[in-house]
């Protein structure tokens, strides 16, 4: 279904007679979630009177989609400017920088020299968006050399050549599982989804390795992430937590929950609750 110019899609409908989709299938069963087989869903014929959730993967040029689907009087759940703000680390880095690993965004690609000038070894980098894919050897960088070669690397990376380089302070997390060559430790770490500033739903990051919550290690993550979400401030948000060596919880980054997978998240309970929380304010 071509829905603007440069939108085609595959489903546009509402589920439980609140909450507008419009869907486009990633062939990932870690983000696509089949709606029509859980939840009662009306095919949508007009324009819905209230924001639309798209749930179409990655949205690389979410400024000119939003426009292009406001033109057809579809209003996406977060503007462009909420977008960056909880999908471009230069964006939501300052709103939380005392939460979060000490950081620096690069306009162009730095010299080691210059990232030695601001970091000591080793450094964690990143995209200003996302990582490649969790490989190790493109983000735990622990020299000068390492780092040479990643230069090299970054500028003929279909993932990496595009997004501005962030280097940031490597902070050690607690490993609950290390046996994946060349692939970022799985850490003690956790994904949150934020519904309107309200909890729905939390689960393991690392969703093939087993590990769970303490009540204490509980209260601590969702007193950051509580946090975290009143700074950010959009209606959709994910907040990946991180338990460190030393036991201290950190933010490792935040997303929009329009194009984040679910890792470790019941999608089901996920979906219903934030219908909950919709039927909930609708009944005010």
């Amino acid at each position: 279904m071509q829905l603007t110019q440069s939108l085609s899609i595959d489903d546009f409908f509402i589920v439980e007679g609140t909450l507008p989709f419009i869907i486009q299938s990633t062939g990932l069963g870690i983000y696509d979630f089949d709606f029509r087989n859980f939840f009662n869903v009306q095919s949508a014929f007009y324009s819905p009177n209230q924001p639309t959730i798209a749930r179409i993967g990655a949205i690389e040029k979410y400024h000119q989609i939003y426009h292009e689907l406001l033109a057809e009087e579809i209003t996406l759940i977060h503007s462009p400017d909420e977008h960056e703000r909880c999908s471009l680390l230069p964006v939501w880095y300052p709103l939380i920088a005392d939460l979060t690993p000490y950081s620096m965004v690069y306009t162009n690609l730095p010299s080691a020299k210059t990232v030695e000038e601001d970091f000591e070894w080793p450094i964690f980098v990143k995209g200003e968006r996302q990582t490649h894919k969790h490989k190790k050897s493109l983000s735990i960088i622990e020299n000068a050399e390492q780092f040479e070669h990643l230069l090299i690397h970054w500028q003929y990376d279909p993932m990496l050549h595009w997004q501005k380089m962030v280097c940031r302070q490597y902070i050690s997390l607690q490993v609950v599982e290390n046996s994946v060559a060349d692939r970022i430790p799985s850490s003690f770490e956790f994904r949150l989804f934020y519904w309107k500033q309200q909890l729905v739903s939390i689960g393991r990051y690392w969703y093939t390795s087993y590990y769970d919550l303490s009540d204490k290690d509980r209260e601590q993550a969702l007193k950051l992430a509580d946090e975290v979400s009143k700074r950010i401030l959009v209606c959709f948000l994910v907040i990946d937590v991180a338990k460190t060596v030393e036991g201290n919880w950190i933010v490792i980054e935040v997303n929009d929950g329009q194009e984040s997978g679910f890792a470790g998240n019941n999608a089901f309970l996920l979906w219903q609750n934030i219908i909950k929380v919709e039927h909930r304010l609708q009944s005010i």
